[in-house]
C-alpha cells in the first residue's frame, strides 16, 4: 500500500472531504496543505475547486498558493486541477469579468452555450492510451457552467451536452493533469479513474 503524501491544496474553495476520503481508501497519505513548505513536502498536489474562477483565483493571491503551485508546477511533480480547480490552469477565464489565471495551460474559461448548467452523470470520451486506462468504465458526475476551451493534442477526453460537442473533460500533459467532471463525486468509476491517474502520474 502506497504511503505516498498526497496534497489537497485547501484555499477556501474546495470540496475536500470527499476527495481525502477517496484517496485516504486508495491507501495514501493524505494532508490539505495552505502554507508554501506544506505543498512543497507532498509527492503530488490535488488543486480542487468550487465556485466562480474570480473569487477561486483572489483567494490563492491573497494567501500567496498561487505561487507555491507555481514552484511545484515547476517542480516538475504531479498537480491535479478538478473541476474549477482545472479552470484555474488557464490563461484567463471570463467568468463574471477577465480574470488571468495560473497560466499552466494556453486556454480561456468560456460559459456554456445556450445553458446555465451542466449537472449529473454524462460519458467522458477518452482517445489514445487512455482509453485503455480509463475507458473501462467512462461515466462521470458534472457539475459546471463554463469550461476550459482549448487546442491541444493533450485533451485526453471530451464531453459533449445538447449545446455543444466534444468540450475537454480530461487533460494531462507531463506532469499536469486536469478533470472537468468530479471523479471524487462519481462513485466506483471515479475511484477506479483515480487509482489509474496517480499510478500512472506518481509511476507507483
Amino acid at each position: 500500500m502506497s504511503r505516498k503524501n498526497i496534497g489537497i491544496v485547501n484555499y477556501g474553495a474546495g470540496n475536500i472531504n470527499s476527495l481525502k476520503n477517496t484517496l485516504q481508501n486508495l491507501g495514501y497519505k493524505v494532508s490539505t496543505p495552505s502554507l508554501d513548505h506544506e505543498i512543497r513536502s507532498c509527492d503530488s498536489i490535488f488543486l480542487p475547486g468550487v465556485g466562480a474562477f474570480p473569487e477561486a483565483m483572489k483567494a490563492l493571491q491573497i494567501t500567496g498558493i498561487d505561487q507555491s503551485l507555481k514552484k511545484f508546477y515547476r517542480s516538475g511533480k504531479p498537480m491535479i486541477g478538478i473541476c474549477l480547480g482545472f479552470q484555474l490552469f488557464a490563461n484567463k477565464s471570463h467568468e463574471i469579468e477577465p480574470t488571468r489565471g495560473l497560466s499552466f495551460i494556453d486556454g480561456e474559461v468560456i460559459q456554456l452555450p445556450q445553458t446555465s448548467f451542466h449537472i449529473g452523470w454524462n460519458e467522458v470520451n477518452f482517445k489514445g492510451n487512455s482509453k485503455k486506462t480509463f475507458s473501462n468504465k467512462n461515466v462521470f458526475f458534472f457539475n459546471h457552467s463554463y469550461f476550459l476551451q482549448l487546442k491541444s493534442n493533450n485533451i485526453l477526453g471530451k464531453s459533449s451536452i445538447k449545446s455543444i460537442k466534444n468540450f475537454p473533460a480530461f487533460y494531462k500533459k507531463e506532469n499536469l493533469a486536469g478533470v472537468q467532471f468530479h471523479p471524487e463525486k462519481s462513485q466506483e468509476n471515479g475511484i477506479l479513474f483515480l487509482d489509474s491517474l496517480l499510478k500512472e502520474m506518481l509511476n507507483d
